[in-house]
């Protein structure tokens, strides 16, 4: 009777020496997928920052590309003007250009 009791405990020891050892397995598999998990976090969270800053640099350094094409054609209004020596300022050059108007002498 005590053999069969001691028997019957080595075997429940047997058995929760075997579930202990598959827990640990289990942690040390769940402790790596965290690990991998944080980095690739990490990698995640550093490319999200590199899209920011390419977002809010990429518009912060945008160009007016209407205000450059007024500025360059008040410029070559200037150029031709001073370059052709015409009787009106590069202002009327300037308001003829943008409108499309044809320069005629004494315009």
């Amino acid at each position: 009777m005590l053999e069969a009791a001691l028997a019957s405990e080595r075997a429940a020891l047997a058995a929760e020496r075997a579930a202990l050892a598959a827990e640990r397995e289990r942690v040390a598999e769940l402790v790596q997928e965290r690990d991998r998990l944080k980095a690739s976090h990490e990698r995640l969270r550093l490319e999200l920052e590199l899209l920011r800053r390419r977002i809010f640099v990429g518009t912060a350094e945008r160009v007016d590309t209407t205000q450059l094409e007024m500025e360059f054609a008040a410029t070559l209004a200037a150029a031709v003007a001073a370059r052709f020596q015409l009787p009106f300022g590069p202002v009327r050059l300037l308001g003829a250009l943008q409108q499309g108007i044809a320069l005629e002498h004494g315009f």
